[in-house]
């Protein structure tokens, strides 16, 4: 029990762990509870240490200050909109080329706008490499992704009469 409340924690599979470790586990996560610690808020919050959530955060933190406003606020609705679901609680280093590439792909059918995967593909591409250069993830999985396959028109837009008057 945590807090009065009753919760499970896990300490491996039977034949992996023998029954004498797994009691000393026990014993461990009983002595973390009477400590005031939640073993399983612990090992959760370590699980996503790693995570490609994670990673994104502490780049969007560190990026507040250097990127302009609205870069920064399309960052993380592309990130909420399209990424998080996949990649957020995976490691940073399990995270595959097909996983992106799917994002990609679904961005692509959604929207039909060539310029909204090219973006998100940009913004993965300077994720994965901060996150090498703070060794927080051992290779960038955006190697090899190509852009959009359509091609990104510039946008025509014409004055109207009222506008060229003002």
């Amino acid at each position: 029990r945590v807090n009065g409340k009753r919760r499970r924690l896990s300490l491996g599979l039977y034949p992996a762990l023998s029954l004498a470790a797994a009691r000393s586990k026990a014993l461990e996560a009983v002595a973390a509870i009477q400590d005031g610690k939640d073993p399983a808020k612990t090992r959760k919050q370590e699980r996503k240490a790693d995570s490609a959530g994670a990673l994104f955060e502490a780049f969007m933190q560190q990026k507040e200050t250097s990127f302009a406003r609205t870069t920064y606020r399309n960052y993380w609705s592309m990130w909420k909109k399209d990424c998080e679901k996949l990649l957020g609680d995976i490691k940073a280093n399990d995270v595959e080329r097909r996983q992106i590439i799917a994002i990609l792909d679904s961005i692509e059918a959604r929207t039909n706008a060539p310029h909204m995967v090219n973006r998100t593909r940009s913004m993965l591409m300077s994720l994965f490499n901060w996150g090498i250069a703070k060794v927080r993830c051992k290779q960038n999985k955006m190697l090899g992704v190509l852009k959009a396959k359509k091609r990104e028109l510039p946008s025509e837009r014409f004055l109207s009469r009222d506008e060229i008057r003002v």
